[in-house]
């Protein structure tokens, strides 16, 4: 099976290994895959798109990424954790916009 999105974070909790992927450029999805056959266990629509390998990481059962700024804006930083369950992801938390 080919996982849907640009790359794959591993996920373990609860005994259980997880892949999260992100898919979209304007309906933007975060995706929780079965590793060992594909299937898809959830969707939640997000914010987020990670454009690079190191934009998102998960620790724990938190995700932890920054959505791109807005169209024309300036160019600036922020972040949001995500709790990350076996039925979904829910925003817990989004920080103040960094300056460049």
């Amino acid at each position: 099976w080919k996982a849907p999105g640009g790359y794959v974070l591993h996920w373990h909790s609860g005994g259980k290994d997880r892949l999260i992927t992100f898919t979209g450029l304007d309906k933007r999805t975060l995706v929780c895959l079965d590793p060992a056959d594909g299937k898809v266990l959830w969707k939640q629509e997000t914010t987020l798109q990670p454009v690079a390998p190191l934009s998102a990481v998960i620790a724990g059962d938190v995700l932890l990424a920054a959505p791109p700024p807005a169209k024309g804006g300036a160019n600036v930083v922020r972040y949001e954790g995500w709790k990350l369950s076996d039925t979904g992801a829910t925003r817990v938390w989004q920080d103040a916009e960094l300056p460049p």
